[in-house]
């Protein structure tokens, strides 16, 4: 099964390559990413970098996960990541993003959310489509309500993170929700 191509303004998502393993390392390498996200180590190396794509296409083949390159559609330039974690039995995606601190506050995770979302509601028939962010992440929140979900509340101690249990806001787009302008 092929990887997806998506477009949206000014943001490419396309497959990652190993190729991108080190401009991956060196984004993510970031304690003001990693400590905004559940699963991302810190610090990240090459080697998480590599083993991390390397998973890809089976991941999207399993129906498991689907994770694209977030780049500058104009220049190729890679900025991050933005991926969608399959859920079957309720025909819902988990869906998640990181862009490097230097382009934050740019639109890119905003655009590739967009594109994200209309890809899994149109292409893949997904019924819902989710998203989370650690209590303070305002940021996040606000790229998630700009790409058409809407919050649904606040779950307590919902995670936990380094032995510290952490608030969680929780937002949702159900099919036939109106969907903002791309």
């Amino acid at each position: 099964m092929e990887l997806p191509i998506l477009l949206n303004g000014r943001v490419r998502l396309r497959p990652f390559h190993q190729d991108d393993a080190p401009r991956v390392a060196t984004l993510a390498n970031d304690e003001r990413i990693a400590s905004t996200l559940l699963v991302l180590p810190f610090p990240y190396y090459l080697e998480h970098a590599t083993s991390w794509i390397a998973r890809h296409e089976d991941d999207y083949a399993a129906n498991r996960e689907l994770n694209l390159a977030i780049t500058i559609a104009a220049t190729g330039e890679l900025v991050g990541s933005i991926g969608m974690g399959f859920e079957p039995l309720h025909n819902r995606v988990l869906l998640g993003y990181w862009v490097g601190h230097e382009f934050w506050g740019q639109g890119f995770a905003t655009s590739a959310a967009k594109a994200m979302t209309k890809f899994a509601l149109d292409e893949k028939g997904i019924n819902r489509v989710w998203a989370y962010h650690f209590v303070g992440n305002d940021a996040s929140g606000k790229v998630l309500m700009n790409a058409g979900m809407r919050r649904e509340g606040v779950i307590r101690g919902m995670v936990r993170k380094a032995d510290r249990y952490i608030d969680c806001v929780m937002y949702g787009l159900v099919r036939g929700d109106p969907l903002p302008p791309p």
